[in-house]
């Protein structure tokens, strides 16, 4: 068996950002893509400081937070959106990404919107290795790839139902085979 499962590049295009909107970006990573694309206030979250290093390059006006999602440090209700763009492959343990989805509901605002952007790893390989090509809304092409633990049995049904679970309404679902989108409201 392979050890790493391969997914062809994605060309995904990056949902807007209205300015008026206050954000948390849970594993904001080396790319820093929310706060690449809106003027709104963003809120970065990493657990690593060498990715929080590494975004500093794009000098985007965020405040950066080192820190686990589980357990932000912020008082309740201060956001109006919560982004988690390809970071919950990063959280390999279903039950930590559940304490992640509660700790989002905790710090939204009421109608606080949840955006959800990630790969589907269902892979059986122990590797899972995704590349993406962002098209952001200025049409500026930003190319990434990630490389995460397979085996996450991650699809856009396992991640919508920890959504619900923690007191969010879904939206909107986008299945796009190899990654997918959710939109929920506190």
């Amino acid at each position: 068996m392979k050890s790493t499962h391969e997914v062809p590049t994605q060309e995904i295009t990056l949902p807007e950002i209205h300015n008026d909107e206050i954000v948390i970006d849970i594993g904001a990573g080396s790319e820093a893509l929310v706060s690449r694309i809106t003027q709104a206030k963003v809120c970065a979250v990493d657990i690593s400081i060498s990715k929080i290093r590494e975004a500093q390059i794009y000098q985007s006006g965020a405040d950066w937070i080192l820190g686990n999602a589980i357990q932000l440090g912020i008082q309740n209700a201060q956001f109006t959106k919560a982004c988690l763009w390809f970071s919950l492959g990063y959280i390999a343990n279903t039950d930590a990404k559940v304490r992640v989805f509660e700790e989002i509901h905790r710090v939204l605002k009421d109608s606080g919107r949840v955006s959800v952007l990630s790969a589907k790893i269902d892979c059986q390989e122990p590797k899972f290795h995704f590349r993406v090509k962002y098209k952001f809304p200025d049409h500026t092409i930003s190319i990434m790839r990630y490389l995460v633990r397979g085996r996450q049995n991650q699809t856009i049904d396992s991640i919508s139902s920890m959504i619900t679970r923690t007191g969010f309404d879904i939206i909107k679902l986008d299945d796009r085979y190899h990654y997918f989108s959710i939109i929920a409201t506190k």
